[in-house]
């Protein structure tokens, strides 16, 4: 339905919007890890929204970016993302 909207919302809107609609698969899909004790796959969870937070909803900056990016390449990080007015990493 928001695809439907796209010229009635405007670039940026849709951007936005098209991020909420992907972190509440998100959060459905980090329910069923959490479930499953699957922190693997909580932690990529949490490095794309990390990455929409960043690219679709522009609530982000170089240097949290820098951060994600980094913490990605460290094995033992399961995962981090931007949180409120912070930066969290889960391992």
């Amino acid at each position: 339905m928001l695809d439907e909207t796209k010229d009635e919302l405007g670039a940026l809107l849709h951007k936005r919007y098209s991020y909420v609609v992907e972190e509440i698969d998100r959060v459905l899909e980090a329910v069923g890890a959490l479930k499953e004790n699957n922190l693997e796959v909580l932690g990529k969870l949490m490095y794309r929204t990390h990455k929409g937070l960043s690219e679709k909803y522009e609530v982000s900056c170089p240097e949290l970016d820098f951060l994600a990016e980094l913490a990605e390449t460290e094995p033992q990080i399961l995962g981090a993302r931007t949180m409120g007015g912070d930066f969290r990493a889960v391992h």
